[in-house]
């Protein structure tokens, strides 16, 4: 990457460097590899800009849902649809009006007010492993994964919560579940 530095009476592009390496973070921060700046350019420095990227930061910019039947204990089987819902941007779960998770684990059918509850297949993200994908399994009659939902995106949040990229599951009669252990 190049870097510019400006004159009092100039343009930005006055003085150039050296170019510079930048590596973008999981986390959402970046390190840098400076070099020396050239000895023509008087008082040279870099400095650092602080910024605030919440406006597109999942953590600070999502939808809450907090409906208790989709609790992985509620086996009122209200055959609700996740497929009629319109999933745009990033969710964060609640039970009780608690930070909550997806479960982890297979959930029974008939779960979380539908016949074939969502549930998380792997585990959940560190908050220095930024935005991860894990794979969605729905719980039918014996099989814990027999059916496979398109990929969702995840991420941990300072603070101790998750938000979730939830997508249009493929069939009816399926659920994200939200677990009872609270965060």
């Amino acid at each position: 990457m190049e870097v510019a530095g400006s004159h009092w009476f100039d343009s930005c592009s006055y003085y150039k460097s050296n170019p510079i390496q930048v590596k973008a973070c999981p986390g959402n921060y970046y390190i840098y590899k400076l070099v020396k700046p050239d000895i023509s350019i008087p008082v040279p420095s870099y400095c650092a800009v602080s910024f605030s990227n919440s406006s597109v930061d999942p953590c600070y910019n999502y939808t809450a849902l907090n409906d208790t039947w989709r609790s992985s204990t509620n086996s009122t089987t209200n055959l609700i649809c996740d497929v009629n819902v319109n999933w745009v941007g990033w969710y964060r779960l609640f039970y009780l009006e608690q930070s909550a998770k997806m479960p982890e684990t297979c959930v029974r059918p008939n779960r979380c007010g539908t016949y074939i509850p969502l549930w998380l297949n792997g585990s959940h993200p560190r908050v220095e492993d930024g935005v991860v994908v894990r794979q969605i399994c729905g719980s039918f009659i014996s099989d814990c994964c027999f059916f496979k939902s398109f990929p969702i995106q995840v991420k941990a949040c300072p603070g101790n919560y998750y938000v979730y990229e939830f997508v249009k599951p493929n069939i009816c009669f399926t659920t994200y579940c939200t677990g009872n252990a609270l965060i």
